[in-house]
């Protein structure tokens, strides 16, 4: 059985302004998941669920993608896993 590849879930979404950091992204070859930045307004105890309710989904299309993907998390009642794009193309 393949090893699960990495994940990379994070909220700080700024990483995408800086290019150092943008590169490393792109060069890691992961999958990545970008809580959207509406998500730092709303309380660590409804992030969490939120993020709860998500994480099937997450799972799901990391697993699914076939090449490292970045997808965003927004910060809605139903929280929905939207692909952006591919990792390799973060400019």
């Amino acid at each position: 059985m393949d090893e699960p590849k990495p994940v990379y879930i994070t909220l700080d979404v700024t990483q995408l302004r800086r290019p150092n950091e943008r590169l490393a992204l792109r060069e890691s070859g992961m999958n990545l998941v970008f809580l959207k930045a509406g998500m730092q307004q709303v309380p660590f105890d409804q992030m969490v669920a939120k993020m709860v309710l998500s994480w099937k989904e997450i799972v799901t299309v990391c697993q699914r993608a076939t090449a490292p993907t970045v997808f965003e998390v927004g910060p809605g009642l139903t929280p929905k896993v939207n692909r952006v794009g591919l990792t390799a193309a973060l400019k």
